[in-house]
C-alpha cells in the first residue's frame, strides 16, 4: 500500500520505522540481559521488551490488510508463508551452524527437534524451539491460521465484531491473552471506518492486556507512527532488516557479547549490536528479498503479495469496505 490512506506514503514509512525501532529495542533488550549476567553493574534495558508488543499490534494492522485483499484462503495462506519462511530458513540454518560451529551445548536439539522446528512452532509438538525468541512465532502463525478461518467474514467487514468475541472469550483463555495486541492492531486499521466501535475495541483490548507491561504504550506508538514523517529509504531499511534482525540476534548477539567481553562490556554491547545487525542486512538483502521475489512468480501472484522488505501491499485492488487509516490523534 502505498497510498491507501491518508499521508499514505509518511504512514507506510512511520510503521516501517518503528518495526526497526521495535527489532532494535528487543535487540538491546536480548544483548544487555547477556552482559548483565558478565557484569551485574551493567543496566538492562527494560524497556526494549516493549518491542514485541507492538510486533504483534502491527501484525494485527497488517494481516487484516492482507486479508481484505487475499482471493482465497490459499492465497491469504501462500502470501504469509512467502512472507515468513525464507527468512527463517536462512535465520535456522545460520543460528544452527553457529551453534554447532562453536560447541554450544545448552542448543543441543535432537534430529527430531530440529526438524520439528520446520514448522516454526515447535512447541506445538512437545519439541523445544531452535532460539528462545521462537516463543512469539506461536502467536503469529496461530493469529494468520485464524484469520485464514474466519477469511469469508472478515472480507464481509466483520473483523471488528471478530475482534470483539475473541476479547470476551480471553477470560476463559489466559494462554491466549497476548491476541488482544493482535485485536488492537485491527481496531487501529479499522478506526476511520467506525471510530466509535473500533475505540471501544481498542480500549477493551488495552484493557484486558493490562496485566502485561506498557499495554498501553504499544497501540499508542503504533498508531502515532503514522503521524511522524520520515525519510522513507531509511524506513523501507529499517523494516526490510526487522524480521531477520529479530530471528538472528539472541543466540548469535549474546553470545558476540561474551565474545568480545576482553574489550570491555560496553564495547561488546555495541559491537555485538552492530554484527547482529550487519547480518540481518546481508540475509535481508541478499537471500530473503531474492527468495520472496522467486516465489512470487513461481506462484505469479506478485501484485496480492506483500513486497519484499515492506509491510504493505503494492496495488490498490479489493479495498476493504471498512475504513483504513489509523487514528488521527492530533
Amino acid at each position: 500500500m502505498t497510498a491507501i490512506i491518508e499521508g499514505g506514503a509518511s504512514r507506510v514509512a512511520g510503521l516501517d520505522m518503528l518495526r526497526g525501532v521495535a527489532a532494535i529495542g528487543v535487540v538491546l533488550f536480548h544483548l544487555s540481559w547477556a552482559a548483565h549476567l558478565l557484569d551485574d553493574s551493567v543496566p538492562t534495558f527494560a524497556v526494549g521488551a516493549l518491542g514485541v508488543q507492538m510486533f504483534f499490534v502491527i501484525s494485527g494492522y497488517v494481516i487484516l490488510m492482507t486479508a481484505y485483499r487475499s482471493p482465497s484462503r490459499g492465497a491469504f495462506v501462500r502470501a504469509r508463508a512467502i512472507r515468513l519462511y525464507p527468512a527463517f530458513l536462512v535465520c535456522l540454518g545460520l543460528t544452527t551452524t553457529w551453534a554447532l560451529a562453536l560447541h554450544l551445548s545448552y542448543y543441543e536439539l535432537s534430529p527430531s527437534a530440529w526438524l520439528l522446528n520446520l514448522t516454526m512452532v515447535p512447541g506445538w509438538f512437545g519439541a523445544r524451539a531452535a532460539d528462545g525468541v521462537y516463543w512469539t512465532l506461536r502467536y503469529e502463525i496461530g493469529f494468520y491460521a485464524l484469520v485464514a478461518l474466519l477469511l469469508p467474514w472478515v472480507k464481509r467487514g466483520l473483523a471488528l465484531q471478530l475482534g470483539a468475541i475473541f476479547l470476551l472469550a480471553l477470560p476463559w483463555l489466559p494462554e491466549l491473552r497476548l491476541g488482544a495486541f493482535f485485536v488492537m492492531g485491527i481496531a487501529i486499521y479499522e478506526w476511520r471506518g467506525n471510530r466509535l466501535f473500533a475505540g471501544a475495541v481498542l480500549i477493551a483490548a488495552v484493557i484486558i492486556g493490562r496485566d502485561v507491561d506498557l499495554t498501553i504504550s504499544a497501540p499508542l506508538l503504533v498508531a502515532i507512527a503514522g503521524k511522524v514523517p520520515v525519510p522513507r529509504a531509511a524506513a523501507a531499511w529499517a523494516g526490510a532488516i526487522s524480521y531477520p534482525l529479530y530471528l538472528l540476534h539472541d543466540h548469535i548477539g549474546c553470545v558476540l557479547v561474551m565474545l568480545y567481553r576482553g574489550l570491555g562490556l560496553w564495547a561488546a554491547l555495541v559491537l555485538a549490536l552492530i554484527s547482529v545487525v550487519l547480518l540481518a542486512a546481508f540475509v535481508s538483502h541478499f537471500l530473503e528479498r531474492p527468495a520472496i521475489a522467486f516465489l512470487k512468480r513461481k506462484y505469479k501472484e506478485t501484485g496480492r503479495y506483500l513486497n519484499p522488505g515492506r509491510m504493505f501491499l503494492r496495488n490498490e485492488t479489493n479495498k476493504p469496505r471498512t475504513g483504513s487509516g489509523i487514528p488521527d490523534l492530533s
